[in-house]
């Protein structure tokens, strides 16, 4: 099957750190990979590079193609729907879910898609009158579950999923999981995988192991971020 994503030599870092040494992707349509690696190796660092939301300050170096053609040939915009990055640490936005639901279509001019959107909130356990709920009242793993359906409302072609289950119980991973293999059942949609759990690397059909190039499971974070890592809810 054609790649959707060929990544190959990415060099990430900064003067004085190497995040990402040497890292290599081809990723093909359909396929469904696993990164792994001890905490600090730079896995969130390569989701985010994959989804061109880098922290521009950082150094990159390599060659990233998308569709057979150089990433940067594409806009920022363009890659963002299409290659959808779903954060561990959820970022709402507005007053209610639906503000957050309705985001996509806004965004590309269309209508918002309602009766969709409440199944998409009954098939994840959440309620469909959640689209009047104030975001401020969610817990994280509600959040998580919110945004997860914003970045899935329109289909992307490419699905970067960080740690998206890290707030939730047993029980609410597999309805995730579930409702994500219901999603991409009979598509060719690509998924990129980075968890701290074991068992949910054994749904890839095969997982690249990294290794982390120096200590920087603090440093990492105040590089990206500019955050106190120790305050900081993300691992990477």
């Amino acid at each position: 099957m054609t790649n959707i994503i060929d990544i190959e030599h990415l060099k990430i870092g900064t003067d004085s750190l190497n995040i990402i040494e040497d890292f290599s992707l081809s990723l093909k349509k359909g396929e469904f990979v696993g990164i792994k690696g001890p905490s600090g190796s730079g896995k969130s660092t390569i989701l985010k590079y994959m989804a061109q939301i880098l922290n521009p300050n950082l150094k990159v170096s390599g060659d990233y193609q998308y569709q057979a053609q150089d990433i940067y040939d594409y806009e920022p915009t363009d890659i963002r729907k299409e290659i959808t990055y779903c954060f561990q640490s959820p970022s709402l936005f507005g007053q209610t879910v639906q503000d957050n639901l309705q985001f996509p279509f806004d965004i590309r001019g269309e209508e918002f898609e309602e009766e969709r959107a409440k199944q998409y909130l009954k098939e994840l356990d959440l309620a469909p009158d959640y689209l009047s709920k104030e975001i401020d009242t969610l817990s994280g793993g509600e959040k998580q579950r919110v945004a997860l359906i914003r970045n899935l409302m329109i289909q992307p072609k490419v699905i970067l999923l960080d740690e998206i289950s890290s707030a939730l119980d047993r029980n609410t991973r597999e309805i995730v999981w579930d409702w994500l293999k219901d999603y991409t059942k009979d598509t060719d949609i690509s998924m990129v995988l980075v968890t701290h759990l074991d068992e949910e690397y054994e749904q890839t059909d095969r997982v690249i192991e990294i290794e982390k190039t120096e200590d920087l499971s603090k440093k990492e974070q105040e590089e990206q971020t500019g955050d106190d890592p120790e305050e900081s809810e993300e691992d990477e």
